[in-house]
């Protein structure tokens, strides 16, 4: 799992105060997979089909802010917590820097997501990870609530 060093400026967009503007990104070790579960207001397998620039952190239209957000689609192939249709939206900060997840398109992630100001948000804090990598979440979390058709 990635852990980055620095500290975050995700915090504002999941709705958490006192978050002060830096310019790298500290993360705690993530919690337990089920404790990752309880705390997250959702929790899916997706393969991720779109990722675009959706906020900008400031109001230069010529400039990169690693604190831009990038909305990420998924079509969910499974959820445990939080979801029961097909499609799904996720942000995440553009940057590693400012604690951002670096999806990729085509590729499948569990995705541990918490409900923020634009909505479902989750980075390189959270036990987000590809799915190829994360055995002990599939075998901690147990059977998923809702799958898709296949």
């Amino acid at each position: 799992m990635r852990r980055i060093l620095g500290a975050s400026l995700l915090a504002p967009f999941l709705g958490l105060a006192g978050a002060s503007p830096v310019v790298a990104c500290s993360c705690l070790p993530p919690p337990p997979p089920v404790i990752a579960l309880i705390g997250a207001d959702a929790v899916f397998e997706g393969i991720v089909t779109a990722i675009k620039l959706e906020v900008k952190a400031d109001e230069d239209p010529n400039s990169i802010s690693s604190a831009d957000l990038m909305r990420v689609s998924f079509r969910v192939l499974r959820a445990w917590k939080g979801l029961e249709t097909a499609e799904a939206v996720v942000f995440t900060a553009r940057d590693s820097a400012s604690c951002g997840y670096d999806f990729e398109i085509g590729v499948r992630y569990l995705v541990y997501a918490s409900q923020g100001r634009y909505g479902l948000g989750t980075g390189a804090c959270s036990r987000t990870d590809r799915a190829s990598g994360a055995h002990e979440d599939f075998r901690d979390i147990g059977a998923p609530k809702w799958e898709a058709e296949p």
